[in-house]
């Protein structure tokens, strides 16, 4: 199966002052760097900026840059949508997208192969740990997300990617804690980042 990618990383940071996250290096490299990492199979690889100057962005080279649909939906489920929409126009359209957030620097290495393990006959495949679901990493099938483009157009999309996962009937594919802790932490504070930097530190 052809698996584009994108990459989530049209948030404003508000908690951690209106930074770019993709931006932010822990250990000499970017967030943005660090989740690519596990995009290497994917083609085309996008990146939703949200209403960010795409150039405002380090480390996307190779990366298409894509801004949300206009509409009243914002957050992940936008960027989703719009690169969902981008790639129903695409000349080859691919069978499945790959999602993650660009915070989320402990993505385990087998982040991919499992979802598409789990994906199965579902729509899609949500990432999971320790009982906390996390929609915005997961594998989608395209045709499972190009009648969304056409709900948030209309304004009958749901708000949250985890009330679409619901409806959906996606499968959830479950990671347990590591020795790096639960591998989709994420830096939506200054106490997280400090926890990722602590943790990444150690490692890199």
């Amino acid at each position: 199966m052809n698996i584009a990618g994108v990459i989530l990383a049209g948030g404003g940071g508000s908690r951690l002052g209106h930074v770019l996250k993709a931006n932010i290096e822990i250990g000499g490299r970017t967030l943005l760097s660090r989740v690519a990492q596990s995009f290497t199979a994917c083609a085309p690889l996008l990146l939703s900026v949200g209403p960010h100057d795409p150039t405002a962005f380090r480390d996307a080279i190779g990366m298409t840059p894509v801004a949300d649909l206009p509409s009243d939906y914002g957050g992940p489920l936008a960027g989703i949508v719009s690169a969902a929409a981008y790639l129903g126009r695409a000349q080859h359209v691919p069978d499945l997208l790959l999602t993650a957030a660009c915070d989320s620097p402990l993505l385990p290495p087998d982040y991919l192969e499992r979802l598409a393990r789990s994906i199965a006959a579902a729509p899609g495949a949500v990432a999971a740990c320790n009982g906390v679901l996390y929609p915005t990493n997961a594998l989608w099938r395209l045709d499972a997300l190009l009648p969304l483009v056409s709900a948030v157009r209309a304004g009958s999309a749901p708000h949250s990617m985890k009330r679409f996962a619901a409806e959906m009937g996606a499968a959830t594919c479950a990671w347990n804690v590591g020795s790096m802790g639960d591998p989709f932490a994420n830096a939506n504070t200054p106490d997280d980042l400090a926890a990722l930097s602590a943790k990444l530190g150690r490692n890199d």
